[in-house]
């Protein structure tokens, strides 16, 4: 499993998101993840929770994030799931989840063994 390298981007990525939902997995997942960016490429992101979040709720944390990366010239899509929703969701085809699942990288080494049993 390859965790990605320690970035000042992704540095500033972890610590944002930690922050804020201190017990979640994070995953960077599409261009970024594929090596296939541009210069325009943004982060796609899919945070796990160990807690469902409503919607109201899951607005507010991503408006959080996303004004934290901003400020640090870092353009990111966000995702927010529970690892329950995840389980769930990661079956069905096409889905997004599934893709950030199938194609994803963690962002930090204590989500290695997590991310490895939900591709499986």
């Amino acid at each position: 499993m390859i965790v990605a390298d320690e970035t000042p981007a992704f540095k500033v990525i972890k610590e944002s998101i930690i922050e804020l939902l201190p017990e979640s997995s994070i995953i960077l997942f599409g261009s970024m993840a594929r090596h296939d960016h541009s210069d325009d490429s943004d982060y796609d992101l899919m945070i796990i929770t160990k807690d469902f979040h409503d919607n109201k709720q899951i607005r507010l944390f991503k408006s959080l994030i996303r004004k934290k990366l901003a400020h640090n010239h870092i353009p990111a899509d966000i995702i927010i799931q529970s690892k329950e929703e995840v389980e769930l969701k990661k079956k069905i085809t096409g889905h997004i989840v599934r893709q950030a699942i199938m194609e994803g990288i963690p962002l930090t080494s204590g989500d290695e063994n997590s991310f490895k049993q939900l591709q499986s």
